[in-house]
């Protein structure tokens, strides 16, 4: 670790410091001009003055709004007259999709026809919680798809959910990228999304306009969030047209390179 710094003194280049996981060098940290991170709580100490906060992105050529797709893969699983909600990912603890499954158990009481569609890899563990409680009926698990069909999957739901808790992992305490990831491909399709108020989402979603938050492991406020959508359809288009009109607007890759690019001149202007 450390190759950067170690090249940055012998070149006497000034060093950028990417930081996006728990594992860096704290002589890098030191050295660097700048430090790029997806949030905040990912760098401590004096080293917060040198942070700038730069968004991951979204290929809006490829997660676009695919009314094909969403009729196609509807029909496909019988979903034709149900809201459907979605979620894609791997399905590991900190997703929290055991708090999915128990607001889904309170969200079927009043909306029997709700239909919950699941895409992605190790799922089956929630799949026996679904049993357990129940639910089962109500969800259809797809596993993994290629990256290139996620976009199909996302078309088919109306409503996408992450209800993160980066807590319950250790090493994604100060991770953000793969929940930017999802929730922008979400928003890119023209979703509303619900997602939990932890991650550097938050500082992304205001409640109510372009998404919802609610308090992270909350399952009544998930199932109420869910709830309200469902019964609302005029409200879903608007919170979902916003998100899609945003995401173009200012999170693609290409403004995602703008800023890093922006970052690095002011960062190094006056170096040689």
């Amino acid at each position: 670790m450390g190759a950067g710094a170690i090249a940055s003194v012998l070149t006497g280049r000034p060093l950028i410091l990417e930081i996006n996981g728990p594992t860096y060098s704290f002589l890098s940290l030191k050295l660097a001009k700048a430090i790029t991170a997806y949030s905040s709580s990912m760098v401590k100490g004096s080293a917060t003055g040198k942070l700038v906060l730069v968004d991951a992105g979204v290929n809006p050529t490829l997660f676009k709004p695919d009314e094909v797709s969403r009729v196609k893969l509807r029909e496909l699983y019988g979903l034709q007259r149900s809201r459907v909600i979605g979620y894609v990912g791997t399905f590991q603890s900190w997703h929290c999709l055991d708090d999915l499954v128990r607001a889904a158990g309170i969200v079927l009481v009043s909306h029997p026809y709700a239909r919950f569609l699941m895409v992605g890899p190790n799922f089956e563990s929630t799949m026996r919680l679904t049993e357990s409680l129940g639910v089962s009926n109500a969800f259809i698990f797809i596993g993994p798809v290629s990256y290139e069909r996620v976009y199909e999957y996302v078309n088919a739901a109306d409503i996408l959910v992450s209800p993160t808790n980066p807590s319950r992992a250790e090493w994604t305490k100060r991770a953000g990228p793969p929940e930017q990831f999802k929730v922008f491909e979400y928003m890119a399709c023209r979703k509303a999304v619900i997602i939990s108020a932890s991650g550097p989402m938050k500082r992304i979603i205001r409640d109510g306009e372009n998404g919802f938050l609610f308090p992270t492991g909350d399952t009544q406020a998930l199932a109420a969030a869910i709830s309200r959508l469902i019964e609302d359809p005029a409200l879903l288009d608007s919170v979902a047209n916003r998100a899609h009109d945003e995401v173009v607007a200012r999170f693609t890759w290409r403004r995602h390179a703008q800023r890093l690019y922006g970052m690095m001149v002011k960062a190094t202007a006056g170096s040689t």
